[in-house]
């Protein structure tokens, strides 16, 4: 959302269960809307000139 909380969401049949929150970064220091790429299992955030990589696989 615009004050940085990313929510990690998994689909239902009927509905969106929230499986997973948190805050990008800590203080913000300006806008910034970051377009989410998962690949391989994994989750890139990026926040002006710094990328998070966060493993989201289902682990078994």
């Amino acid at each position: 959302d615009e004050k940085g909380s990313v929510g990690l969401l998994k689909p239902g049949p009927n509905d969106l269960d929230i499986v997973g929150r948190f805050a990008l970064v800590a203080e913000k220091v300006r806008d910034a809307w970051t377009h989410p790429v998962l690949h391989d299992g994994r989750l890139y955030l990026r926040y002006h000139d710094t990328l998070w990589c966060y493993d989201i696989k289902e682990h078994r």
